[in-house]
Protein backbone atom coordinates (compact mmCIF):
# COMPACT_ATOMS: atom_id res chain seq x y z
CA UNK A 1 0.00 0.00 0.00
CA UNK A 2 2.59 2.23 0.91
CA UNK A 3 4.26 1.08 -3.00
CA UNK A 4 0.91 2.24 -4.06
CA UNK A 5 0.77 5.22 -2.86
CA UNK A 6 4.40 6.49 -3.03
CA UNK A 7 3.62 5.54 -6.68
CA UNK A 8 0.15 7.58 -7.09
CA UNK A 9 2.37 10.50 -5.44
CA UNK A 10 5.13 10.37 -8.33
CA UNK A 11 2.12 9.96 -11.18
CA UNK A 12 0.52 13.01 -9.42
CA UNK A 13 3.58 15.03 -9.35
CA UNK A 14 4.83 14.31 -13.08
CA UNK A 15 1.07 15.05 -13.96
CA UNK A 16 1.49 17.93 -12.06
CA UNK A 17 4.43 19.20 -13.74
CA UNK A 18 3.09 18.06 -16.93
CA UNK A 19 0.43 20.38 -16.66
CA UNK A 20 2.51 23.32 -15.91
CA UNK A 21 4.53 22.50 -19.01
CA UNK A 22 1.23 22.42 -21.10
CA UNK A 23 -0.14 25.85 -19.23
CA UNK A 24 3.34 27.35 -20.01
CA UNK A 25 3.56 26.11 -23.77
CA UNK A 26 -0.04 27.56 -24.30
CA UNK A 27 1.14 31.07 -22.71
CA UNK A 28 3.79 31.35 -24.71
CA UNK A 29 1.69 30.37 -27.87
CA UNK A 30 -0.96 33.13 -26.64
CA UNK A 31 1.90 35.74 -26.20
CA UNK A 32 3.59 34.69 -29.24
CA UNK A 33 0.23 35.22 -31.28
CA UNK A 34 -0.33 38.39 -29.67
CA UNK A 35 2.87 39.57 -30.82
CA UNK A 36 2.06 38.67 -34.14
CA UNK A 37 -1.14 40.43 -34.30
CA UNK A 38 0.78 43.75 -32.60
CA UNK A 39 3.43 43.49 -35.62
CA UNK A 40 0.79 42.39 -38.47
CA UNK A 41 -1.73 45.44 -37.41
CA UNK A 42 1.26 48.06 -37.27
CA UNK A 43 2.61 46.72 -40.10
CA UNK A 44 -1.41 47.34 -41.67
CA UNK A 45 -0.70 50.82 -40.36
CA UNK A 46 2.71 51.68 -41.69
CA UNK A 47 1.44 50.31 -45.48
CA UNK A 48 -1.89 52.65 -44.91
CA UNK A 49 0.53 55.73 -44.35
CA UNK A 50 2.29 54.88 -47.15
CA UNK A 51 -0.17 54.37 -49.79
CA UNK A 52 -1.78 57.74 -48.72
CA UNK A 53 1.63 59.03 -49.45
CA UNK A 54 1.69 57.80 -52.57
CA UNK A 55 -1.69 58.91 -53.47
CA UNK A 56 -0.68 62.46 -52.37
CA UNK A 57 2.67 62.70 -54.54
CA UNK A 58 0.71 61.21 -57.49
CA UNK A 59 -1.87 63.78 -56.41
CA UNK A 60 0.50 66.59 -56.25
CA UNK A 61 2.52 65.04 -59.55
CA UNK A 62 -0.87 65.45 -61.56
CA UNK A 63 -1.22 69.39 -60.60
CA UNK A 64 2.13 69.97 -61.55
CA UNK A 65 1.60 68.38 -65.19
CA UNK A 66 -1.52 70.54 -65.44
CA UNK A 67 0.05 73.36 -64.33
CA UNK A 68 2.44 73.10 -66.85
CA UNK A 69 0.58 72.01 -69.98
CA UNK A 70 -1.60 75.31 -69.17
CA UNK A 71 1.56 77.24 -68.87
CA UNK A 72 2.40 75.32 -72.25
CA UNK A 73 -0.46 76.03 -74.01
CA UNK A 74 -0.49 79.75 -72.60
CA UNK A 75 2.62 80.04 -74.18
CA UNK A 76 1.88 78.12 -77.35
CA UNK A 77 -1.48 80.45 -77.93
CA UNK A 78 0.65 83.37 -77.29
CA UNK A 79 3.64 82.53 -80.08
CA UNK A 80 0.46 81.89 -82.97
CA UNK A 81 -1.15 85.35 -81.63
CA UNK A 82 2.12 87.48 -82.67
CA UNK A 83 2.57 85.40 -85.20
CA UNK A 84 -0.75 85.87 -86.41
CA UNK A 85 -0.01 89.72 -85.69
CA UNK A 86 2.97 89.42 -87.72
CA UNK A 87 1.46 87.59 -90.63
CA UNK A 88 -1.29 90.35 -90.40
CA UNK A 89 1.04 93.61 -90.27
CA UNK A 90 3.08 91.67 -93.41
CA UNK A 91 -0.15 91.37 -95.37
CA UNK A 92 -0.84 95.29 -94.62
CA UNK A 93 2.58 96.21 -95.66
CA UNK A 94 2.41 93.98 -98.94
CA UNK A 95 -1.09 95.99 -99.64
CA UNK A 96 0.82 99.30 -98.68
CA UNK A 97 3.67 98.19 -101.31
CA UNK A 98 0.92 97.10 -103.71
CA UNK A 99 -0.75 100.84 -103.65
Amino acid sequence: MLEAKEKQEKVRDTMAVLDWQKQTREQQRLQEQEKIHREQAMLQQHWALEEQKEKQDAEQRFLLNRERNLELIQHNATEKQLREQGELRELEADKMRLE
